[in-house]
């Protein structure tokens, strides 16, 4: 099967180079000797690529295209394969590394005895009290200034508060029902792990609801839309979360950062692991996995 594939291979390679043997001649004498000579090169594997983007184009193909072009060493080994990836592992996420290793293996078998590199997620680094204010000083005056503000104040993932309905809102009994998010494609799908949970409001963030609360309530509504009255793209949102930071002379912080600096606040003051995974829609595990610098801050006390 591993000599089958390289024929393929060489064959394809032939091809796209213009020196395909219409005979086959060539290709059977390999497969009686069981050899299959490769030569490879930096420029032969730009011409593979390029023909598999051609026919099944994805941004990740598009992105290592362009790394090769800008390559200035030779490609002509397993050895300077790995010199290579190893180039795009220092440039990008380690997400991104593991989708441009595949796509390297779809066209050449030097990438095929590369391992993609094991994803180490970062510590989580919760915004201080003083740069939490600051931010949300800067977003508040926007359109969007509310839907930050309750990204602080719940926790929640912004999918799910940009697919929350008014049906879900329950200011009386101090909290919203978190069962679906926005999808990519603007349309109401399951949460992350499929489960629905109660996200509990402080009073800051029951007042910012009833302050956004229309007179008629539809409860089918969304209670987050953009300007013109349609679901808020997520990319359009933190464009304007980037943008307003910008404008603040702020550096740039990732949305997300709400998210995890209510986790890590609600932890540091005493709440329960149990309480703070179904507040963010964790498991235990998971929270203690991804906040154990923040669960690992108690301060002991004698007993006795």
């Amino acid at each position: 099967m591993a000599k089958a594939t390289e024929l393929g291979i060489r064959i394809y390679r032939d091809s796209n180079a213009g020196c395909f043997d219409p005979s086959l001649e060539t290709y059977r004498a390999m497969v009686k000797t069981g050899e299959v000579p490769l030569s490879y090169s930096k420029e032969s594997l730009i011409e593979a690529l390029t023909l598999e983007y051609q026919q099944t184009p994805t941004n990740a193909k598009r992105n290592v295209l362009s790394k090769l072009r800008g390559y200035s060493q030779p490609i002509n080994n397993e050895r300077q394969a790995l010199a290579f990836y190893n180039t795009i592992v220092a440039s990008v996420k380690s997400s991104s590394a593991g989708v441009y290793l595949t796509a390297l293996k779809q066209v050449s078998p030097l990438f095929k005895n590369i391992k993609r590199p094991r994803y180490q997620k970062p510590d989580v680094e919760p915004l201080s009290l003083d740069q939490l204010k600051a931010i949300l000083e800067a977003v508040s005056g926007s359109h969007y200034g509310p839907l930050f503000n309750l990204l602080a104040l719940t926790g929640a993932r912004p999918s799910e508060l940009l697919g929350l309905r008014w049906g879900k809102v329950f200011l009386d009994e101090g909290y919203i029902l978190i069962d679906s998010q926005l999808t990519k494609d603007k349309k109401i799908g399951p949460t992350k792990n499929r489960k629905s949970r109660r996200v509990f409001l402080s009073p800051k963030a029951s007042e910012l609801f009833r302050n956004l609360k229309p007179q008629k309530v539809d409860p089918d509504a969304l209670v987050f839309t953009n300007t013109k009255g349609q679901p808020i793209s997520l990319i359009g949102l933190r464009e304007v979360w980037h943008k307003r930071l910008k404008n603040a002379g702020l550096p740039r912080t990732k949305l997300y950062k709400l998210r995890s600096t209510r986790l890590s606040q609600l932890l540091e003051n005493g709440y329960s692991l149990a309480q703070v995974a179904n507040q963010g829609g964790h498991s235990i595990n998971t929270l203690i996995t991804n906040y154990a610098g923040v669960v690992s801050q108690i301060v002991m006390k004698d007993y006795f």
